[in-house]
C-alpha cells in the first residue's frame, strides 16, 4: 500500500512541475541562472519527467528520473 501511495505521489508531482520548477532543475546543471533559461517540449511519463532548456544559444535535452527515491536530474547539451 505504502508503495503504491508513493508512486501515486511522484506522479501527482510529475504531472504538476511548472516551467519555473523546470528552469530550477535545469539551472544548476547547463551552468545558467533560471532567469536566463526558456523552457519547451515538456512531457511526463510514470518514470520521467523530460524538457528542452535554452539558454545562451545553447539546447539541453534534460530529464528527471523519477523511477527511485532520488529524482535524479540530467541536462545533455544538443549539438
Amino acid at each position: 500500500m505504502r508503495l503504491l501511495l508513493t508512486i501515486t505521489l511522484s506522479l501527482l508531482i510529475a504531472s504538476c512541475a511548472t516551467v519555473d520548477d523546470m528552469k530550477g532543475l535545469s539551472s544548476g546543471h547547463i551552468g545558467c541562472t533560471p532567469d536566463e533559461i526558456s523552457i519547451s517540449h515538456q512531457s511526463s511519463t510514470s518514470v520521467s519527467l523530460n524538457w528542452i532548456a535554452t539558454c545562451k544559444n545553447k539546447i539541453y535535452i534534460c530529464n528527471q528520473d523519477q523511477s527511485g527515491y532520488s529524482q535524479t536530474v540530467s541536462c545533455t547539451e544538443r549539438n
